[in-house]
């Protein structure tokens, strides 16, 4: 399982140098279709590496369905869709948190 997290960590790590090159360069298409793939693997990372907080996956993949949506940011509704998808990733992250936190 280590091993599983660890590859999925690294290909996070490597779509976010691809991002973050993208951005750099002014490469707005690359940029955007390589983002989604950042939380992505990231997500998964998380999964073998954390098994015991849930709330952390379903916030990454809140994450990912907004990254997603909001590749069609012509729209005022696939924004506002994002937002609340986004939205509702954060209010997970801030759960969890306290929920480590205050664990017993």
């Amino acid at each position: 399982m280590f091993v599983t997290a660890v590859v999925f960590f690294a290909l996070f790590v490597l779509s976010g140098i691809v991002n973050v090159a993208a951005a750099f360069f002014e490469k707005e298409k690359i940029r955007r279709f390589s983002k989604p793939f950042c939380l992505f693997f990231l997500s998964l990372s998380v999964i073998f590496f954390v098994p015991a907080a849930p709330l952390i996956y379903i916030g990454t993949v809140c994450g990912l369905v907004g990254d997603a949506i909001l590749l069609n940011k012509d729209k005022k509704v696939m924004v506002g869709v994002g937002a609340f998808a986004f939205l509702i990733g954060h209010l997970c992250y801030i759960v969890e948190a306290f929920r480590l936190i205050y664990a017993s």
